[in-house]
C-alpha cells in the first residue's frame, strides 16, 4: 500500500526469476494505483501475460492478514510463494528452494536482523488454505508469518526450512514505512526505532496470552465482490474487488483492559530487551510506558537527567521545584525527561518519596535513562543561580 518505489524495484525481480509462471499482486487502495505506476516506468511488465492485478478499494490502512489471504485465494497454481511488496529474489531463487511435500519455507524470526526475511514464505497452496490463511483478525503489523508458520507446524505437521539468505533480500526503505498506514493504531510514533518491535510484540501477546481462540477453519475470511471494467491502460481489464464482509479484529473480541496490559508488556519486553532499560513495575500506567518508549527510541530530540536527591527534606524538595523550573526554562525544542533517585534513611532525612507523592506521579512525567546526570550537588547550584 503505497510503497511503489519498492514495488517496481522487486517486481522486476520477480519476472525475471526462473521458474515463474504466475505472479499474482493484490493493490491494497494506493493512491497511486500499481497498474498506472507500472505503466509509467516498467511497461514490458504490465503487458506480461503472467501477471494479474487485482485493485481492492476502499480500505483506508494496510491490512496484510486479509491482503495475502486474498491473493492466496486468487492463485491457480499448487505452489506458492508469498512476498512483500519490498522482497526481491535472485533468478536463482527457486532452483535453490525445492519444495517437498510436508515441507515449507520461511524466514527465522528470532534473528534480529533484516536478512531474516520473515515475511517471505513458499509453501503448497493447500497446506495454507488448510490452516486457514493468515489469522484475519490481525489487522495492525506484526507476528500474522510467526502465527501463521505455527499453525503449519502444528496442524499440518509440515517441516520448516529456512530461506538461503542470500538468494532474497528488502529493498531498502525506512522502517517507519512499516507503520505508516497504520498511524491511529500504533503506540509510539511511527519514527520510533522500537516501533515495529514493539507493534510484533503486543499482537503476539493479544492473539497468545489472552485466552483467544486459535484461527482456523470455523472463521470465515472475508469475502470480495468482483467487478471488471471495461476501460483500462494498454487495453488490459481491470478488475476491482470490494469487501462484501467483515471480521472483527483482535482488538474487538478482547477487553480495553486487555488491550492495555498487553500494550504494556509489549513496551516493557522491547525495550528490556532493545533499550537495556530496568522493568519498571507493570502497574504504572499506559501513558507512562508510552513516554518511555518515545524518550529513548527519539534519543536526539530528548534531554535525559537522572538527578540524585540527598540532604534534608526541604534541600529536597527545593532541587525538586529546581529542576521542574530549569526545564520550563530551556529550549522547547528538546523534551526532558527526568528521573529522581530519592536516597533514605539519611542522618538528615528519614521520609520516603511514597510518603510525600503518589508513586505513579512522577513517573507519569519523569521517566528513566541511562544518559547524563546531574546529581544533587550541581542541583543545588543551579538552585542558588535561580532568581529569588
Amino acid at each position: 500500500m503505497d510503497r511503489n518505489a519498492q514495488f517496481i524495484e522487486a517486481v522486476k525481480s520477480w519476472t525475471s526469476a526462473q521458474g515463474v509462471d504466475e505472479i499474482v499482486v493484490v493493490d491494497w487502495s494506493s493512491q497511486r494505483s500499481i497498474r498506472s505506476e507500472l505503466a509509467k516506468v516498467a511497461p514490458e511488465i504490465l503487458s506480461d501475460p503472467r501477471l494479474r492485478i487485482y485493485r481492492v478499494e476502499n480500505e483506508s490502512r494496510w491490512m496484510l492478514s486479509r491482503a495475502f489471504n486474498l491473493c492466496a485465494r486468487l492463485a491457480r497454481r499448487r505452489q506458492v510463494f508469498k512476498a512483500d511488496g519490498d522482497t526481491a529474489i535472485s533468478g536463482d531463487f527457486f532452483k535453490r528452494h525445492i519444495l517437498q511435500p510436508n515441507q515449507f519455507f520461511g524466514g527465522d524470526w528470532k534473528e534480529l536482523d533484516d536478512v531474516h526475511m520473515n515475511g517471505a514464505l513458499y509453501l503448497h497452496r493447500s497446506d495454507f488454505l488448510g490452516v486457514n490463511g493468515y489469522d484475519e483478525r490481525l489487522t495492525t503489523y506484526g507476528w500474522e508469518d510467526s502465527d501463521l508458520a505455527a499453525r503449519l507446524v502444528r496442524e499440518r505437521g509440515l517441516a520448516f526450512s529456512e530461506f538461503d539468505r542470500t538468494s532474497l533480500h528488502s529493498v531498502n526503505h525506512p522502517d517507519f514505512l512499516r507503520l505508516q498506514k497504520q498511524t491511529a493504531l500504533v503506540l509510539v510514533d511511527e519514527k520510533n526505532v522500537f516501533g515495529p518491535a514493539i507493534e510484533v510484540q503486543r499482537n503476539r501477546i493479544m492473539l497468545t496470552k489472552m485466552g483467544i481462540s486459535q484461527w482456523g477453519e470455523e472463521y470465515a475470511g472475508v469475502h470480495y465482490n468482483l467487478e471488471m471494467r471495461r476501460m483500462s491502460l494498454r487495453g488490459l481489464p481491470s478488475q476491482e474487488l470490494q469487501a462484501s464482509t467483515r471480521v472483527k479484529s483482535i482488538e474487538e473480541e478482547l477487553t480495553k483492559e486487555q488491550i492495555e496490559d498487553a500494550s504494556k508488556r509489549a513496551i516493557r519486553i522491547i525495550l528490556t530487551r532493545k533499550a537495556l532499560t530496568e522493568p519498571f513495575p507493570a502497574d504504572y500506567s499506559l501513558n507512562f510506558y508510552q513516554e518511555l518508549a518515545s524518550a529513548l527510541g527519539e534519543p536526539k530530540s530528548v534531554v535525559h537527567w537522572n538527578v540524585a536527591l540527598d540532604g534534608t527534606l526541604a534541600e529536597r524538595i527545593l532541587a525538586l521545584l529546581a529542576v521542574r523550573a530549569l526545564k520550563d526554562s530551556t529550549n522547547k525544542k528538546h523534551a526532558w525527561y527526568v528521573t529522581y533517585t530519592w536516597v533514605s534513611p539519611t542522618d538528615s532525612c528519614n521520609c520516603n518519596l511514597s510518603s510525600l507523592v503518589n508513586k505513579h506521579d512522577l513517573p507519569l512525567r519523569e521517566v528513566w535513562s541511562s544518559d547524563s546526570k546531574a546529581y544533587y550537588e550541581e542541583v543545588q547550584s543551579m538552585l542558588r543561580s535561580l532568581p529569588a
